[in-house]
């Protein structure tokens, strides 16, 4: 359904209303994760959802929300409704000038921001999350070919459960573009952030700069070095160097990629965590059939120390057999090598297949089919000890 009002003494709006709903049933052989007792129940996902954009002269909304009703036959679980919703707004209030983001996500995440849960099981490892964000900024250009943007941006987290750590964020940064030719620009970017949670508060100041360069059409490269420092009751108070690099290189039917960074996580138990990140990715794609290749090296740490990896190498395979009927398969390889400290190393080593077709009878309606093994190992940790198949068939209808 689509709305437009258009006054004669204004531009144009834009008001589109989207309403979606999704019938699927899950076969799960082991809900928990469990070793030895593994438990097995028919899920069925009934999910509607809904989105609303609305565009006009001085404010923009763009608004997506599901939720999803899960039965599960065999009583293993109750009460289990998890809700999605990305709420973002962006309100012009001086003209190019001054403006005003709002952004609101909710939806479910894994306990841990090294090895996602979500994709395994339907609850295991896991908690509802709500990130509240308002950034009001200002857009100058002192010259022609440079954009100053400085804003505040007020960020809230909560978690459902009890253990996580919930927390406010209040940033005040600076962004700096300098267009140096029509394809070479130079990018800055200051911030300082201070944290604050019921246990510790702490702050953080870091500054980054580099070029971005756009060698041909569609294929980009970037580098941006700096330093980051927290203070003054954070455990990592030393300066250390942070960076964030990459290279797209597209070619007629190829695209390569890589790209490495340092970055901190949001972790619902340890509130920040380092990770550096090593991604390198080929990609073919030709008339019906897309074919990649993912291979990445993180680290991660609260402070300056390691004390966990994780090794990922992804293959993927997508093809269209028919007009309407397309197949799809993934195969990836996680190993994830823990450094507690005053303990022992563990190792455990994952295995991914995913197996999916969808048919999309008309191009608001598709039916799916889907298959997922995961087998987990490791010598160390004996709850890492499991294996599960999901098979889930269903049907998706946007209006």
């Amino acid at each position: 359904m689509v709305i437009a009002a258009v006054p004669a003494w204004s531009q144009a709006s834009e008001f589109k209303i989207t309403p979606s709903f999704t019938v699927s049933e899950e076969y799960n052989d082991n809900i928990f994760l469990d070793p030895k007792q593994q438990v097995a129940d028919y899920i069925t996902h009934i999910i509607p959802g809904i989105r609303v954009l609305y565009l006009a002269p001085y404010w923009d909304w763009d608004i997506k929300y599901k939720y999803e009703h899960r039965y599960y036959a065999n009583k293993t679980v109750t009460g289990d409704n998890p809700r999605d919703l990305d709420l973002t707004g962006n309100v012009r209030l001086i003209k190019d000038v001054l403006f005003f983001d709002v952004k609101d996500i909710y939806n479910r995440i894994s306990l841990s921001p090294v090895r996602d849960y979500t994709q395994v099981s339907p609850r295991v490892n896991q908690t509802d999350q709500n990130i509240l964000t308002l950034n009001p900024y200002i857009v100058l250009h002192p010259t022609t070919r440079i954009e100053l943007k400085p804003g505040y941006q007020y960020r809230t987290f909560w978690y459902q459960d009890p253990t996580a750590i919930d927390k406010i964020v209040y940033t005040a940064y600076l962004d700096i573009k300098n267009e140096l030719s029509q394809r070479l620009d130079l990018m800055a970017t200051i911030r300082h952030e201070d944290t604050d949670t019921k246990n510790i508060d702490f702050t953080q100041n870091y500054f980054l700069i580099g070029p971005r360069y756009e060698y041909q059409e569609k294929s980009v490269a970037w580098f941006r070095v700096g330093v980051s420092k927290f203070t003054p009751d954070a455990r990592d108070q030393e300066p250390r160097p942070i960076w964030d690099a990459g290279v797209i290189h597209k070619l007629p039917t190829i695209t390569l990629s890589y790209e490495t960074g340092r970055t901190w996580l949001d972790d619902p138990f340890f509130i920040l965590r380092r990770e550096d990140r090593y991604i390198a990715g080929i990609r073919k794609e030709v008339e019906r059939t897309s074919i990649g290749v993912t291979a990445g090296y993180r680290e991660y740490g609260i402070d300056n120390n390691v004390d966990e990896r994780r090794y990922t190498t992804t293959a993927s395979f997508s093809h269209y057999l028919l007009e309407k009927l397309q197949g799809s398969y993934a195969l990836s390889i996680d190993g994830y090598y823990r450094f507690p400290r005053r303990a022992e190393n563990t190792t455990t080593i994952a295995y991914w297949t995913d197996v999916r077709f969808d048919y999309h009878a008309q191009e608001a309606i598709s039916y799916w089919i889907n298959y997922q093994y995961i087998d987990s190992y490791s010598p160390d940790i004996y709850t890492d000890n499991y294996n599960t198949n999901r098979v889930t068939i269903g049907i998706t209808a946007s209006f």
